[in-house]
């Protein structure tokens, strides 16, 4: 099946570290001239999407493979957008070269995160049925953030700006505006038939394995049936809170009693003091976007046909 597989690749210009030219020269030692289609440069801006279409269906028309070089951001986009065009051009088979900060979504499903390791996973690997979750209709392929992790992001990204990758001023950013800025809020939470309200400065949603493989909580499994995990923050201090966060980053998040999480497929969050027509800040994969309340959350099964390492489904 690999020697049959042609490629279009699309790499993202601004993801990672990584040199693009040492990234080409990757892709030429292992893949052969004639299975190479195209391989484009795109540079994030207000064609972004429309690039992105175009490239799918350009693979769809050529029957190739679509081998995308990015983070999660990147995987997020590519998979939102193959599912939206899926009734009009056909599934489209997605391999990926992770090139984030964190790249969670190639370390959920396996796929290697060093350069060589995946294009040889595109080559070698086999095309799995992967599900795509959703808040209202912007995609995510790792986790959803509302509360007070958007401004946490934003602060971020300017510190960053100023000092380059240190994590350990990102770290204080994030606790500083933990500090200044956490505001507990009223929400609604709506799963199935249960209703309740609460009080609350921080809500996760997330879809990723990865990201909570720290965390002692059987609930994870449930990922793999097509679950989210919803977490909200609930202490009533601003010392407590950071603490139950520091608590969770290095311990077991069942002993956090600060921490709320469960599982769930479908999931309605409404912030009641808030008009219909106010927007709210969610962070989606590491972009803030503003969307209308109330927030839906609900999980597209194999939404799309991601290649995997062979082992990955043997292990299944």
């Amino acid at each position: 099946m690999s020697d049959r597989r042609r490629f279009i690749i699309v790499i993202n210009a601004a993801a990672g570290n990584q040199k693009n030219e040492h990234l080409l020269e990757c892709i030429s030692r292992h893949i052969p001239t004639e299975s190479l289609l195209k391989t484009d440069q795109l540079h994030p801006g207000p064609d972004f999407e429309q690039d992105v279409d175009r490239a799918i269906r350009d693979a769809a028309a050529e029957k190739a493979v679509l081998l995308i070089a990015g983070g999660d951001g990147t995987v997020n986009t590519f998979l939102g957008r193959m599912s939206v065009l899926n009734s009009t051009v056909g599934k489209t088979t997605l391999a990926i070269i992770p090139r984030g900060t964190f790249n969670y979504f190639a370390r959920d499903h396996g796929i290697p995160t060093e350069a060589n390791e995946a294009i040889i996973n595109a080559l070698e690997g086999v095309a799995q049925p992967v599900p795509l979750c959703w808040v209202n209709r912007e995609p995510f392929c790792v986790s959803a953030s509302l509360g007070v992790y958007p401004k946490i992001m934003k602060a971020r990204e300017r510190i960053l700006a100023k000092t380059g990758r240190s994590r350990f001023a990102a770290v204080l950013t994030s606790i500083w505006v933990f500090l200044t800025n956490q505001k507990r809020s009223l929400i609604s939470i709506e799963h199935g038939t249960q209703v309740r309200q609460m009080k609350t400065p921080l809500v996760v949603v997330t879809c990723s394995q990865t990201q909570i493989e720290t965390f002692d909580m059987p609930e994870a499994s449930h990922l793999d049936k097509g679950f989210m995990i919803l977490f909200a923050m609930r202490g009533r201090t601003s010392i407590r809170m950071l603490f139950a966060l520091l608590k969770s980053a290095f311990g077991g998040i069942r002993n956090v009693e600060e921490i709320s999480y469960e599982p769930v497929q479908k999931l309605q969050i409404t912030y009641p003091r808030i008009r219909r027509r106010k927007t709210i800040e969610v962070a989606v994969d590491g972009e803030i976007r503003r969307l209308q309340n109330p927030l839906i959350f609900r999980v597209e099964h194999e939404a799309a046909q991601v290649i995997v390492p062979a082992k990955s489904r043997e292990d299944e």
